[in-house]
C-alpha cells in the first residue's frame, strides 16, 4: 500500500512536503456512515463498531432471542428487547445507549434478527418432519 502512495504521489510530481498515508475503510453500498465514525472505525476506537462486532458474533452462536439477549449481557452490554416495542435498544458499560436502526445496517434490525432465530427453527422442524420424529 506505501509503495502504490508513493508511486501515485510521484506521478504528480509532489516530493516535497509531509507525506500523509490514508487508510482506506470500505463500508458495504447503501451504509451511510459519516467521516468521523469511519476514522474512528478505522483506529477501533468506534464503540458502536464494536456493538455491532458483539452482536454479529453472539448472533453467529445463538438460535433464539433469549440465547442472545443472555450471550451479549455475558460481554457487558445491556439490552432492551420486549414484544411490545419495535426496536432493541442496547447499553454499553459506559453508558452509551444505541437502537438498532442506528447500526448502519439492516440486519441488526429486530425484524431481521427474529427472521434469523426463525430459520434454525424451521429446519428442525422439516428435519423431525422427515425423520418422523
Amino acid at each position: 500500500m506505501y509503495d502504490d502512495f508513493l508511486r501515485t504521489k510521484l506521478l504528480y510530481r509532489k516530493v516535497g512536503g509531509t507525506m500523509i498515508c490514508h487508510m482506506v475503510q470500505s463500508f458495504p453500498a447503501g451504509e451511510e456512515v459519516d467521516p468521523v465514525t469511519a476514522h474512528a472505525a478505522a483506529r477501533g476506537e468506534s464503540w458502536k463498531f464494536r456493538l455491532m462486532n458483539t452482536v454479529d458474533a453472539c448472533m453467529r452462536f445463538v438460535h433464539s432471542r433469549e440465547a442472545f439477549i443472555a450471550l451479549i449481557r455475558g460481554e457487558g452490554y445491556d439490552v432492551r428487547w420486549t414484544d411490545s416495542c419495535k426496536i432493541i435498544a442496547y447499553t454499553t458499560s459506559g453508558g452509551m445507549k444505541r437502537r438498532d436502526d442506528r447500526l448502519h445496517a439492516k440486519k441488526y434490525l429486530k425484524e431481521r434478527m427474529e427472521i434469523e432465530f426463525r430459520i434454525p427453527q424451521a429446519r428442525e422442524e422439516r428435519r423431525g418432519l422427515l425423520t418422523g420424529v
